[in-house]
């Protein structure tokens, strides 16, 4: 049984409440991952080791602190008789760091947490590697593949929606090659369409760009392309002619006079609920394969989405830009990769301009491939792809939370 710790009750009922946005407490999608005879509700605060969980919309609250807790509840925390559990499964950015990580914990210290024993971190980067040591317990947690597939269940609700929603598989030519899809702006998101756009393959793409309200700040006004470029002494010896480099000219351009590129959804419609989650049916089945723009692509996470979940689902090949070390965890998680139409050692690059570079050495191989021996390759993917799809319909989130839940609980749920 666990003890979830609210500040108020409306009637007999838990209220969500606390602080500014993004923090919300106790927040219902923790909730709704066990079932309700599971958790008992307190408000008294006299239940001892009461769990409260803060699940914070997005990183802001590693900068926002504040939290407008009551009285009652900063005694709780530091008396340590609230285990304090901060879930954040859906975000992977590196955050062990005096940017990030820092400020929350002085934070705490300065309203008089002397003792952090009773306070976990649930977080979606599992790179248990790259860690480094903060005075709390942190938990990896694959959180995006159960997530995604509640989307699709909620789409799906039901029988003749799923039955005209879910991809069938088919043995006729496609029209396209590629699908990628891009609702949030990266920069490394945007160097990727510049390179399509610059390369001309855009006619053999499904490619959307669109501008989510949260899009990285200033992405369009920064023509810095940090670490996706090589150093800047190998681009002198480059263009020691004098000429002026094709990739970083063509991105200046595309950033400056950037337009969204829509397929079926447009920027309002981007901005509805699980919208950026669901998928249409005739990409994937008219197109062989995905090119998956992952939300980071730093060597110090690894971070799984729904971005790569949803090939699998819909019978897709996947070439990843993320992450290195993405294929090796999902060979792990039970799923199959493809050798057969990639060079994968990309996975294994931890430079990230030479990791870029091989994705599009991937890419360049596809496009100049005669459609017809590409087809003739999809077609024998046949069985990796029904099998990748089944071991995800598989996934049990259930126990893999409740094995979680009892690490947290002292082996006890």
């Amino acid at each position: 049984m666990l003890h979830l710790y609210y500040e108020s009750f409306n009637g007999d009922k838990p209220v969500c409440n606390g602080g500014e946005p993004p923090v919300v407490y106790t927040e219902s999608s923790f909730r709704d991952h066990l079932n309700h005879n599971e958790i008992e509700y307190n408000y008294d605060g006299e239940n001892s080791q009461a769990w409260f969980v803060i699940e914070p919309m997005d990183l802001n609250v590693f900068f926002s602190h504040h939290f407008d807790f009551q009285e009652k509840t900063w005694k709780r925390i530091k008396e340590g008789s609230l285990k304090f559990i901060l879930w954040m499964p859906h975000e992977g950015t590196y955050v062990f760091n005096e940017t990030f990580m820092d400020p929350f914990i002085n934070y705490f210290k300065a309203n008089g947490v002397k003792d952090f024993s009773n306070f976990y971190f649930v977080y979606g980067n599992i790179d248990t590697e790259n860690y480094k040591p903060v005075p709390f317990k942190i938990f990896p947690l694959v959180y995006w593949d159960y997530t995604y597939m509640l989307v699709m269940d909620m789409r799906w609700s039901e029988k003749e929606v799923r039955d005209a929603e879910e991809v069938q598989w088919h043995d006729n030519p496609r029209e396209k090659r590629v699908l990628c899809y891009n609702a949030n702006l990266k920069k490394h998101r945007l160097l990727l369409i510049s390179e399509i756009l610059r390369k001309k393959y855009e006619d053999q793409f499904y490619l959307s760009a669109l501008r989510r309200s949260y899009s990285q700040e200033g992405v369009l006004e920064d023509e810095s392309l940090d670490q996706l470029m090589p150093p800047k002494g190998n681009l002198q010896k480059l263009f020691a002619s004098g000429k002026k480099d094709p990739i970083q000219e063509h991105y200046n351009q595309f950033i400056k006079n950037y337009q969204p590129i829509r397929l079926d959804v447009d920027q309002e419609g981007l901005e509805g609920k699980g919208t950026d989650r669901q998928q249409s049916r005739i990409h994937y089945e008219n197109s062989y394969l995905s090119l998956v723009t992952e939300s980071t692509v730093e060597d110090n996470c690894l971070f799984l989405t729904e971005k790569v979940y949803k090939p699998i689902l819909n019978l897709h090949p996947f070439l990843l830009f993320g992450n290195p070390g993405l294929l090796k965890e999902l060979k792990r998680q039970g799923y199959e990769t493809f050798p057969e139409l990639f060079d994968e050692s990309y996975d294994e690059e931890r430079v990230l301009y030479k990791r870029f570079e091989k994705v599009m050495k991937n890419l360049d191989d596809i496009m100049a491939k005669p459609k017809d021996q590409l087809h003739d390759q999809f077609i024998g993917l046949k069985d990796k792809l029904f099998h990748n799809r089944e071991v995800l319909l598989k996934i049990n989130f259930k126990n893999r939370l409740e094995s979680l839940l009892k690490e947290l609980n002292g082996g006890e749920l």
